[in-house]
């Protein structure tokens, strides 16, 4: 099983411009069993999971060609992701972004909390169970 981490939750929100609410926001690290690429995943918080996951090329295609221009930075900074932004750019560049480092600028953010991971239905459970704001490291 992939290793998945939680990037963080886009709330549910009255603004109907904000896209994805209500789902995390999950990143699979490259070389998984998923794809050769980095993976930013929106997924819902249901049993099933319902939700998708893409290398950062193809959201940002989809944010030029199918949705409003700069919907990922308004999801993302929804969410209190907006230090991904310029790392979203740089992995749909081709660019090495190391894990540490996304998990560095995590907990920078966090209060000093490490991102949790574990599977995407361990995420869900996490997030569900409202023990995303405790000091866990992992679910």
């Amino acid at each position: 099983m992939d290793t998945h981490y939680l990037l963080g939750v886009v709330p549910r929100v009255a603004r109907v411009d904000v896209p994805f609410a209500g789902e995390l926001i999950i990143y699979t690290p490259p070389n998984s069993g998923l794809s050769q690429d980095a993976l930013i995943g929106f997924h819902e918080p249901s049993a099933r999971g319902d939700g998708g996951s893409a290398n950062a090329a193809t959201w940002l295609a989809r944010n030029a060609e199918h949705w409003r221009p700069g919907w990922i930075e308004l999801a993302l900074t929804a969410a209190n992701c907006s230090w991904l932004v310029p790392m979203l750019h740089r992995l749909a560049a081709k660019e090495n972004v190391p894990l540490k480092e996304i998990q560095a600028a995590y907990i920078a953010q966090n209060g000093g909390r490490v991102m949790p991971s574990g599977t995407i239905y361990e995420l869900i459970d996490f997030v569900n169970r409202g023990t995303v704001a405790d000091e866990t490291t992992s679910c």
